[in-house]
Order: structure tokens, then C-alpha cells, then sequence
């Protein structure tokens, strides 16, 4: 049950996150670039997943 969820609402959550990159991108002072921010995010999904034991979702795979 948990891995049906994850897998849709990891996708779900990945598109949002993704549209969400040009107002991230808008010039200001930034500490983090985008794609260093969705990456370190994935990467701790991706760790909670693996604890749990849950099939890490193919979005979050790379």
C-alpha cells in the first residue's frame, strides 16, 4: 500500500517541485542553486524510503 503511494505521489510531487523551478531561478541571492536543492531533496526520499523499506520510485532513482 505504501509503495502504490509513494509511487504516485512521488511523481506528483516531482512535477510540482519541477514547476516550480523558474521562481526558484529568479535572480536574488541565492544559498542553493535549483537543481543542488531537488537533488539533496530526492537524495533524502530516496534514504527514508530505503529505511522503510519501500520500493524507491523510478522519478526518484537518478
Amino acid at each position: 500500500m505504501f509503495n502504490k503511494w509513494l509511487a504516485n505521489h512521488a511523481d506528483l510531487a516531482l512535477d510540482a517541485a519541477n514547476h516550480l523551478q523558474p521562481i526558484w531561478s529568479q535572480p536574488r541571492v541565492k544559498v542553493a542553486a535549483f537543481a543542488d536543492a531537488m537533488a539533496h531533496a530526492k537524495n533524502r526520499i530516496r534514504g527514508i524510503a530505503t529505511e522503510l523499506g519501500l520500493t524507491v520510485p523510478a522519478g526518484l532513482a537518478s
